[in-house]
């Protein structure tokens, strides 16, 4: 009986210890560390519209090494980096990216699991929302566009579209149903929760964004010799003229003026951009030769018939 007893006792002190591993997150507070095993975590407050990096360390506080695996529950918060494993003592950076882009509420949350050896440790993650300043384009100026064409611009999200301007495909669209101004203000599509904020769309219909002289006339040239004429055209968009010339013995000599944009004076309103074409005529027959002078830029595009002899 006693040897029974004796083998017993040496059976229980020969147990092996708890080896599994044991986490906990460490951050900072006010500049106070701080630690937890479990429940909620508040992570860097995140400005409303934006992303921010959060970094906690990660330790194995227990007596075996553990393998990670970590993830959270919210599109918000999402994982950049995480250790692989941690040895017994050792610690590791886990970093977060808070986004509150979509947050209606004044935090963002998210559940966060670290499993580790078959045991799952669970946190609550969460992040204070601040009203600040938002990181918008704009305002989305489309120039001048022919009542009928329309126009794009790559844009964000938007909400309460009308009217001339549309979305579609991630790119935002003016096409003026008729002359005259369209200005819009809307809200973007990721702040809906803050009604202050909006977002302006501008955009003018004109009948012609490019004008120029009906028709040019270079008289009578004699064949072998050469005449240039100047022709000036006005661009009310906001995309450079590409000029062509076709017809026998027209061809394109240097602008003379350029560039040909249009521009916003100090009250928004459209100054046209000026391009000064010189056009030649060198007739290598003699009788009369037609051709065409075509400029483009945006939704317009002007058609100038071109005229002129060849004489001996």
């Amino acid at each position: 009986m006693r040897a029974w007893l004796t083998m017993m006792l040496v059976l229980v002190s020969c147990r092996p210890a708890d080896s599994s591993p044991e986490l906990r997150l460490l951050w900072a507070q006010d500049g106070i560390s701080t630690s937890s095993d479990s429940g909620e975590v508040p992570l860097d407050p995140v400005t409303s519209g934006c992303s921010r990096e959060s970094r906690l360390q990660l330790q194995n506080v227990g007596a075996a090494a553990a393998t990670l695996s970590v993830s959270t529950s919210s599109p918000l918060v999402t994982v950049l980096d995480a250790p692989a494993t941690l040895a017994p003592g050792e610690a590791g950076e886990l970093t977060l990216l808070v986004s509150a882009r979509f947050e209606q509420s004044n935090f963002v949350e998210s559940g966060l699991t670290i499993e580790a050896e078959g045991r799952a440790f669970q946190f609550h993650l969460k992040a204070l929302v601040f009203l600040g300043e938002w990181d918008l384009p704009g305002p989305f100026d489309f120039g001048a566009v022919e009542v009928g064409a329309r126009r794009s611009l790559p844009g964000t999200s938007l909400a309460e579209l009308s009217g001339a301007f549309s979305q579609s495909n991630g790119a935002l669209w003016f096409a003026p149903r008729a002359v005259g101004r369209h200005v819009l203000s809307v809200h973007p599509g990721f702040a809906l929760n803050c009604p202050d904020l909006r977002v302006a769309l501008i955009g003018e219909g004109v009948a012609a964004v490019l004008t120029g002289p009906t028709s040019v006339n270079f008289g009578d040239v004699v064949v072998g010799n050469a005449v240039e004429f100047d022709v000036p055209v006005q661009n009310l968009s906001f995309d450079e003229v590409q000029v062509a010339v076709s017809g026998p013995g027209f061809t394109l000599a240097s602008p003379v003026t350029s560039p040909s944009v249009a521009t916003r004076n100090d009250v928004g309103a459209l100054v046209p951009g000026t391009l000064t074409q010189r056009v030649r005529f060198s007739p290598g027959t003699p009788g009369p030769a037609a051709g065409q002078l075509e400029l483009t830029a945006g939704s317009g595009r002007l058609l100038i018939p071109v005229h002129g002899a060849g004489t001996l």
